[in-house]
């Protein structure tokens, strides 16, 4: 989905709210053939919806580099975006209202995200990810931490 540029708008980019739920339709009208799951783009980015999804799952995701643009694409937030499955027989039925682009792959070859070759989801980061939650209410007045 397309908007005005941050540079434009004081540093946040504006998101036009018709052309915001005309996408957000067009991913529930989706029939579960052509995408079996899907996830909305929040904080983290990519990277952490594919991280989420395979901790849940088991399966891994495979990001193509020059589909994301780099590292800083794969973490980029979204405000209007989805990481959806979406079998390779019917990516081309996607509405083009969804804008659509293929950035990479899902893999039965263990869990984790890969930005090609480079995995990004050592076990310290997946530690910190699973322990982000309890960190922060340890350190918020009256936490774990403020009582010891």
């Amino acid at each position: 989905m397309t908007g005005v540029a941050a540079s434009e708008a004081g540093g946040v980019d504006l998101v036009d709210v018709g052309s915001a739920r005309s996408v957000l339709d067009a991913c529930a009208a989706l029939a579960s053939a052509v995408a079996p799951s899907g996830r909305r783009i929040d904080a983290g980015g990519m990277f952490a919806s594919a991280l989420a999804n395979s901790e849940a799952t088991g399966l891994g995701a495979v990001f193509d580099p020059a589909a994301v643009g780099g590292s800083a694409g794969l973490f980029a937030e979204h405000r209007c975006g989805a990481l959806l499955e979406v079998p390779p027989e019917h990516v081309s039925s996607l509405s083009s209202e969804l804008e659509p682009l293929v950035v990479g792959r899902i893999t039965d070859a263990g869990t984790g995200v890969r930005l090609g070759a480079e995995p990004l989801s050592t076990d310290e980061v997946v530690l910190r990810w699973r322990t982000a939650f309890e960190d922060a209410l340890d350190r918020r007045p009256g936490g774990t931490e403020a009582r010891r």
